[in-house]
């Protein structure tokens, strides 16, 4: 029992500061890992949302999402509530997993601008790691988040 306590802590431990970029995708999912200059970056922690296009972030909002939402590279349309994205995705459809959540990411701001989503990538991280921190796996995830974790962090590298 207690060689199977030892394997889950370092798999935890190794999730949460294994954070240098690898050369290696394999596994991740059969998108590719580069992204275009224009996405829609999530962060559930900070509940911020980002637009970045030809690579320069062009505002931030606040939003509003619920706390399942799920992490990872998402395909999206307008809805009369928000950005409702699609899911599952590809990853999430391999690996069989389901959540029950709200799909809608709520914009607080008025101001927010509607966006032709068509090929815009919507990014969600559990937090924003660009500031030294890392993304840190509960004890409650799935064994294999530490793919997406991995995937995510190559990702916000072009956004900086």
């Amino acid at each position: 029992m207690k060689h199977y306590t030892y394997i889950i802590f370092l798999s935890l431990f190794y999730c949460s500061c294994n954070t240098e970029p690898t050369n290696s995708t394999n596994n991740l999912s059969t998108n590719q890992t580069s992204i275009s200059s224009s996405a829609i970056l999530i962060f559930k922690k900070e509940k911020q949302l980002e637009i970045w296009n030809d690579g320069a972030k062009i505002n931030t909002y606040p939003i509003n999402l619920d706390s399942k939402f799920p992490i990872g590279e998402f395909e999206a349309t307008n809805s009369k509530k928000g950005i409702k994205i699609h899911f599952p995705n590809q990853f999430y459809k391999e690996k069989s997993y389901q959540i029950d959540f709200d799909p809608i990411i709520k914009v607080t701001k008025n101001e927010f601008i509607e966006i032709d989503l068509t090929n815009i990538p919507i990014l969600v991280f559990p937090n924003d790691a660009r500031n030294g921190q890392s993304f840190v796996a509960s004890f409650s995830s799935p064994h294999w988040m530490c793919e997406i974790y991995a995937k995510m962090n190559l990702y916000l590298l072009e956004y900086n």
